[in-house]
């Protein structure tokens, strides 16, 4: 599985100290039904981690929004459908499109220290 966080996210995860290895526990806690909340539209929430993803049959999750617990109560509406928004428009996003916002740095892909797939 390949995972990315948006630009905001990853320039809040470097400034807060937030390694990687949180987003991927994240992704294998949710692969293992181990989520608090399913926010709809493949948004759904661990800890205080809004992501989205796909089942691992389909490849790809993505951090569009990250929050810590202690920083704020809960997600506000509009938050959650930019949530679902951007979620959805990245799970849906055909490979040339996911090497495009690569280049452009729009998404940056989550390091698990192992060599990346092809």
């Amino acid at each position: 599985m390949r995972i990315y966080k948006t630009r905001w996210v990853g320039r809040y995860t470097r400034r807060e100290g937030i390694a990687d290895k949180a987003l991927i526990e994240a992704i294998e806690r949710a692969e293992q039904g181990l989520i608090d909340a399913d926010l709809g539209g493949g948004a759904r929430t661990f800890g205080r981690i809004p992501h989205a993803h796909r089942l691992p049959k389909e490849g790809s999750g993505v951090f569009p929004l990250w929050f810590c617990k202690s920083e704020r109560g809960n997600i506000e509406k509009n938050e959650l459908m930019s949530l679902q928004e951007i979620g959805a428009r990245w799970l849906g996003a055909d490979a040339p499109e996911m090497a495009r916002a690569l280049g452009d740095h729009t998404i940056e892909e989550v390091e698990d220290g192992k060599q990346k797939e092809k």
